[in-house]
């Protein structure tokens, strides 16, 4: 059974930018998360184990963005896509979505927008 999970409006406290402004402090990253695969053996074994654990998907975009501080939003999205993939078997197909607010002064946010499928 193809099924698809999400996580929406995941908060991130990090240091990224390209301006040396952006360098010297914290700023939120927004993270939208999307994961498509066979959810029939979580859905039989009502089991966390057998599924995309909702907490370890933040937990690797968090590390990841923390542990870096990027400089592009493109560079940590690519890699956090990735790392979920790598580390979800269950992942068939998955698209992260990462927004900022100081990338562009005069926009609301600064988006970068990935998919892959394995």
């Amino acid at each position: 059974m193809e099924g698809l999970i999400k996580i929406e409006g995941l908060r991130i406290q990090c240091v990224i930018g390209a301006h040396a402004y952006e360098r010297s402090i914290e700023q939120e990253l927004i993270c939208d998360v999307e994961m498509r695969g066979n959810l029939a053996e979580p859905v039989r074994t009502d089991s966390v184990v057998d599924t995309i654990n909702y907490t370890q998907v933040c937990e690797v975009c968090q590390k990841l963005a923390q542990e870096r501080q990027y400089h592009l939003l493109e560079t940590f999205a690519y890699e956090a896509l990735h790392a979920l993939i790598d580390t979800f078997p269950l992942i068939d197909w998955a698209k992260i979505r990462v927004k900022k607010r100081l990338g562009v002064p005069l926009a609301r946010y600064a988006v970068v927008e990935f998919e892959k499928k394995r």
